[in-house]
């Protein structure tokens, strides 16, 4: 009995060992039974694969390009703002049209040019003089006065004078005016003693005009120097001369021809000019024409 009992310890003893190793041994095999079904699949897939047929890898997808960024050189610096400005209290009237500028403008311009158009063809139909000449018995000038640039220096204006002087001063003309032409130029002319008076215009003017020139010129003269008409008197007041010339002609545009206007103007009007020019001393004359000379250069 003793031993009976000892065999089956033993036997008990061993058993559970043996479930052990059993249990132990049961995962390496399930591992290993795993790992063959996947070697499996893969054999599989990879025989599946080669029988199929090869595609084309896809086109790489383009990416957008940008634009470069601008240089240096052409970036501009910021200048700053300015400042804003002050909202008026009143609204402003709003700008006229461009158009209607441009409009008035070409108005005005157009207008001008007409008026200066005018103005010119005023001038030539009115009567010139080229130059109005006292000389004496010799030729040489007393008083002249150019209103043209066809003389444009001295000598040139010297040597006409010479010139028209030869030609007329064998002619008798201390009666009447005479007319005469001269290098393409109407002159008429009259001589009084020891002076011969001279007025030229172009060859188109008109004699009569020329000659009323020239006898307001000759009368108003005689005016002045009291009917003493010669060299002496004439330098002795050359300056009344000269103003009777500046109230007859005016930049060779004529403005007065009778005699009595022209002397009353150049002579002024004075405290003793109650009576007439001819009336009166030649010393008053004088003090009227002196006066008459300060007052338009104080003016």
């Amino acid at each position: 009995k003793k031993k009976t009992r000892d065999l089956l310890l033993l036997s008990a003893a061993s058993s559970p060992c043996s479930s052990l190793s059993s249990a132990a041994s049961s995962p390496y095999s399930s591992l290993s039974s795993a790992a063959s079904s996947n070697s499996s699949l893969s054999f599989a897939s990879s025989s599946f694969s080669s029988s199929l047929p090869l595609s084309p890898p896809p086109p790489p997808k383009k990416r957008k390009s940008r634009p470069p960024p601008p240089s240096s050189s052409l970036l501009l610096p910021l200048l700053p703002l300015p400042p804003p400005l002050p909202s008026p209290e009143k609204p402003s009237q709003p700008l006229p049209d461009e158009r209607k500028i441009d409009h008035t403008l070409e108005d005005t311009l157009r207008s001008q040019r007409t008026s200066k158009h005018q103005r010119s063809k005023r001038r030539e139909l009115c009567p010139r003089v080229k130059n109005v000449l006292l000389l004496d018995s010799a030729g040489r000038r007393v008083a002249s006065k150019y209103y043209s640039d066809d003389w444009p220096t001295n000598s040139a204006k010297e040597a006409f004078e010479k010139a028209v002087f030869a030609k007329t001063q064998k002619t008798n003309a201390r009666t009447e005016v005479e007319i005469t032409m001269f290098e393409n130029y109407i002159v008429v002319y009259k001589v009084v003693q020891d002076l011969h008076f001279f007025v030229t215009g172009g060859e188109d003017e008109n004699e009569l005009i020329l000659a009323a020139v020239l006898e307001g010129f000759f009368d108003a003269v005689g005016l002045l120097l009291r009917g003493n008409v010669d060299k002496n008197e004439a330098l002795g007041y050359l300056d009344l001369i000269l103003l009777c010339l500046d109230e007859i002609v005016d930049g060779g545009i004529i403005l007065e021809t009778d005699a009595n206007v022209i002397a009353g103007k150049v002579a002024g009007s004075s405290a003793d000019m109650g009576a007439p020019l001819s009336e009166q001393t030649l010393s008053q004359a004088f003090a009227t024409a002196r006066e008459h000379i300060t007052r338009s250069l104080l003016s």
